[in-house]
């Protein structure tokens, strides 16, 4: 998952960064993840490809949307949405009609580059969740270590 991606050529040097030569620029050092050497050759060869998340989260990344999705290699985007409606000056505003439209460009924009859309819901619910399924999204983060913690703790207010 690659943060703040608001650019195609930022994500295509990511993107290089993640892949073995001659495919991309990866270090192939000595190191634990090719077992110090023993299985770089055969690391090298294979047909290894991560899978790449950019995620979306500011005004430029919508901007550049277009730009961001016809990168070959670029498996899904992922919607921040905290740090997306902060950028256009309505953080956490989700009912936001301005921010629901964005949310439809990205939609409609990830349909036609044929790319996963993901959401990020911040605040573990389930409806929320069933919502953003039938909204379309495919790649769903769900909560986050402190929001689990606060939901377990009933905790309303962190001070």
């Amino acid at each position: 998952i690659l943060p703040m991606i608001e650019n195609g050529d930022h994500l295509l040097s990511l993107i290089k960064k993640s892949l073995y030569p001659p495919f991309g620029n990866r270090s192939v050092g000595f190191a634990k993840s090719n077992n110090f050497g023993f299985n770089l050759e055969k690391d090298l060869n294979s047909n290894f490809k991560p899978f790449i998340v950019a995620q979306i989260e500011s005004k430029k990344g919508v901007e550049k949307l277009d730009e961001i999705l016809v990168n070959k290699g670029l498996d899904s985007i992922l919607i921040g949405p905290y740090d997306l409606s902060a950028s256009y000056d309505i953080p956490g505003d989700f009912k936001n009609t301005k921010f629901k439209s964005i949310l439809t460009k990205i939609n409609t924009s990830s349909k036609k580059h044929k790319i996963y859309n993901g959401y990020h819901v911040v605040e573990p619910s389930l409806s929320a969740l069933k919502q953003k399924i039938l909204q379309g999204y495919r790649l769903i983060a769900y909560g986050t270590d402190t929001s689990f913690i606060k939901n377990y703790l009933n905790i309303d207010k962190i001070s």
